[in-house]
């Protein structure tokens, strides 16, 4: 067979493929490979395949084992140009792995179930590393953070494919059903019906938009006579100017080093941490609505009526975790407000390198980013006790190794995750953790050690043109062990650092929440509701 006949026969397999005819499809390619066993179209055609015919079911899992072996050669092979659509594959078929397990578990994870679906997010993201425009990209690995917890992140993912294409299938839908998994969650009654209120609307949108969406009859016809009956009004363009502003502002960003701030800091603060979503609350969708600039996050416990030594204990311990959120908070805002009464404390050295200068803003942005890494370590500590932990030997763990990473990690050291049979939300707090120790969020552990320990040093300050360091007078850049960073590229990582962190509290909310509960559940009779604290405007 001659090159214009095996083009023509890998022509007919794509066609098939398109028009779902897999059986058909896989013969061909299967002819195709026999013949030309590298043809790395084949090959990755063929793992396509495989990953789209699978039904989890019927199949057996070799099927998407073998896909995964295909894709593996491909990524082993060096080809930069198709890596992201290699890595978006590989993302499929381990995430098809995890669904087909997690179906087979009736929805309990388990650590086989979490590893792929690990695997699955690692790799989309690389993907997105090397080509952020895929929408249905964004959206898998949005549905990944779904199943371990971590909602919030979910809905920035659908908020990013959103931004790329506003009427891609699958994003408003998943939007919608975010924000309804996060009503079910929260305590406070406006909170619920205020989030349950977006994830109908925003269901509502992606069925006028794709009709086809993948949710039940019953719940689209409940969707449909809820709309009519309350003559809610679909206009996904206002939809779009209300979320689209702020979200856009939160990916193209830059940090404030010169610019005159006309506000005072009390009015700067709040406009600033309402537009980036700092605030403790879940009114994410909102504008000025009067609870958007408010610290809405709940924390109870249950106790005996004669016991409440340690309860109390742990509110200490929760609101000090807050109160260093705030801080962090507060550091991060008045790091961007570059107010005239403190300029006097810049101190310029007439270098073109930052290392030799002192510019207060930059130096309160790295203090930010300490305290927001920082407070991690203040969060195991919590779990410690409130689970009770010991070491995985039955030994106290003592408290020089305790740490929310690794090596001394209290995921890692005790069985925390085990005991709570893989807890969501305990999930959730563990896979931040893994994150910051070898995946996405790495670089935040390592730059913090850096700002700690070593020479940490921002550019593209001053003019980049006078720099004379760390470049040579040729324009080569010189050999350093030192960490530079961009300081805009910082300062992003900063903001995204804290509302990890914000996400991470929700969490940690979320699973105080969950264990209170169970100790409800077994209860009889009223409980009292008994308050350490008041706010002194109700006195009279």
């Amino acid at each position: 067979m001659n090159s214009k006949e095996l083009k023509a026969l890998s022509k007919d397999a794509a066609k098939c493929y398109r028009e779902y005819d897999y059986a058909k499809a896989l013969n061909k390619i299967n002819q195709l490979l026999n013949i030309d066993k590298d043809n790395k179209y084949g090959i990755h055609l063929k793992a396509c395949i495989l990953i789209d015919s699978w039904d989890r079911i019927n199949q057996p899992q070799s099927q998407i084992m073998e896909a995964i072996s295909y894709l593996k050669i491909l990524l082993n092979d060096g080809d930069t140009t198709n890596r992201w659509v290699f890595l978006g594959n590989m993302g499929n078929a381990y995430s098809e792995l995890a669904k087909s397990q997690l179906g087979k578990s009736g929805g309990s994870l388990n650590e086989a179930i979490i590893d792929d679906i690990f695997k699955a997010k690692d790799c989309y993201q690389e993907s997105l590393g090397l080509n952020q425009k895929q929408p249905h990209l964004w959206i898998n690995k949005g549905n990944l953070l779904n199943l371990i917890g971590r909602y919030l992140e979910a809905i920035d993912c659908y908020d990013r494919a959103i931004l790329i294409d506003h009427k891609h299938c699958n994003s408003w839908g998943n939007r919608g059903l975010g924000c309804q998994r996060l009503s079910k969650l929260v305590t406070n009654k406006d909170d619920k019906k205020l989030l349950y209120g977006h994830g109908l609307k925003y269901i509502a949108i992606e069925l006028m938009l794709h009709p086809n969406f993948d949710i039940s009859n019953d719940f689209k016809k409940y969707i449909e006579d809820l709309i009519s009956k309350n003559n809610i009004k679909l206009d996904l363009d206002k939809t779009l100017m209300g979320l689209l502003p702020k979200r856009r502002k939160n990916i193209y960003d830059e940090f404030n080093i010169s610019n005159n701030i006309n506000l005072g800091f009390d009015e700067f603060f709040n406009k600033f941490c309402e537009e980036e979503g700092f605030f403790l609350n879940l009114h994410f969708d909102c504008n000025n609505c009067g609870s958007s600039r408010l610290d809405l996050i709940p924390f109870s416990f249950i106790s005996s009526i004669d016991e409440h030594k340690s309860e109390y204990s742990f509110f200490k311990r929760l609101y000090n975790i807050l109160d260093d959120y705030s801080t962090a908070r507060f550091l991060l805002a008045l790091a961007q407000f570059r107010g005239k009464d403190f300029r006097f404390l810049d101190k310029q050295r007439y270098e073109p390198d930052y290392s030799l200068n002192y510019i207060h803003n930059v130096e309160l942005l790295k203090e930010s980013f300490i305290k927001i890494v920082n407070t991690y370590d203040k969060i195991a500590f919590f779990l410690k006790d409130y689970e009770k932990l010991i070491r995985n030997d039955g030994k106290e763990i003592d408290e020089s190794g305790i740490s929310f990473f690794s090596p001394n990690s209290i995921f890692d050291n005790s069985k925390i995750l085990e005991n709570n049979n893989y807890q969501t939300d305990l999930i959730a707090m563990n896979s931040i953790r893994i994150d910051f120790d070898k995946g996405e969020f790495k670089n935040i552990k390592n730059i913090r050690n850096y700002l700690v320990h070593r020479y940490f040093i921002l550019h593209d300050i001053v003019d980049p043109k006078l720099l004379t360091y760390p470049y040579t007078r040729k324009g080569e850049q010189i050999e350093d062990l030192q960490y530079h960073e961009d300081v805009n590229k910082f300062y992003r990582l900063v903001k995204n650092s804290l509302r990890l962190l914000k996400n991470t509290l929700f969490s940690l909310s979320f699973y105080v929440q969950y264990k209170e509960n169970q100790k409800k559940s077994i209860i009889k009779g009223p409980i009292v509701d008994l308050y350490w604290s008041y706010d002194t405007d109700t006195i009279i």
